[in-house]
């Protein structure tokens, strides 16, 4: 039995929805603003983005996640150790890989005022100099990262003038 034939149009339809399929990110990426918009209030206040899938949903797919900081932003450290300073005080560290404070990531933004926002990997240089922070090397001018605070390097080194 032989398929009906199908006009020209209809195969070229075909072909640019085709083309579109695969052209066309895994998963759609979410804009920094759109993100902070998806945040859960805690009950102490503060607000908390963070993963949907429980940890055995996340075991049983083998994936893991990351949405916050890694350990690598504060190699031989914890995050336990540091603080991000507000007013004088340091306030704890709170964003870890499975969540993002929003507290924190303000925190870093008002270290950062007047270029990009400062990273995570940049808790190193600002809380603890006992240890070399690792600089960015995507961060060669302020705002060059794309991964902007949730990187795990440090933006503090980054150039302020390219003029010679």
């Amino acid at each position: 039995m032989e398929e009906p034939r199908r006009g020209d149009g209809a195969e070229q339809v075909d072909q640019e929805v085709e083309l579109a399929r695969l052209a066309a990110p895994a998963a759609p990426l979410l804009p920094v603003e759109e993100m902070l918009a998806e945040t859960v209030m805690q009950a102490d206040g503060s607000s908390v983005l963070s993963s949907d899938a429980s940890e055995d949903e996340l075991a049983a797919a083998g994936d893991t996640i990351i949405i916050g900081p890694t350990d690598h932003a504060v190699r031989f450290n914890s995050f336990e150790e540091m603080g991000i300073p507000h007013q004088g005080v340091p306030r704890p560290v709170q964003s870890r890989e499975r969540a993002i404070y929003l507290s924190d990531v303000r925190g870093l933004t008002e270290l950062g005022r007047g270029s990009a926002p400062l990273s995570f990997g940049s808790l190193l240089h600002v809380c603890c100099h006992r240890f070399p922070c690792r600089p960015c090397m995507f961060e060669k001018r302020p705002g060059c990262c794309r991964k902007s605070w949730l990187c795990d390097f440090c933006h503090l080194h980054a150039r302020r003038d390219r003029r010679g």
